[in-house]
């Protein structure tokens, strides 16, 4: 911004480019993960314990509503270049769907000792 409001400079106008990429992509991905995880809260509140299918079915549509959520905030950027975030993305709620698997043992041991 500075360049092109200084009399005498170029702007670079690639750098200008990438930052704006960068930016839309990470802003793009974390809104993503907010809607995965407002998903997977909302389809999971009350349910656990349950079964692992449940937490599975829970994840893989609430991934893809983050993902299409994700294209649909990157359109226009090169799938090579939003290919990074998809994969944060993934990996990400992987480990949020990993977490709820954790979570629901704990209760279902915790409750399965409170019988015994």
């Amino acid at each position: 911004m500075e360049a092109i409001n200084t009399p005498g400079v170029i702007p670079n106008v690639q750098t200008a480019w990438e930052t704006f990429v960068v930016t839309k992509c990470s802003e793009a991905a974390n809104a993503a993960l907010k809607a995965y995880e407002a998903i997977m809260t909302s389809r999971l509140a009350g349910q656990l314990p349950c079964d692992n299918e449940e937490i599975r079915n829970s994840h893989e549509a609430a991934l893809e509503q983050g993902i299409a959520q994700l294209e649909a905030e990157t359109i226009g950027i090169s799938a090579v270049t939003t290919e990074k975030y998809l994969r944060e993305l993934t990996v990400r709620s992987d480990r949020d769907k990993r977490d709820k698997n954790i979570l629901h043992r704990k209760i279902t041991f915790a409750m399965f000792e409170r019988v015994i």
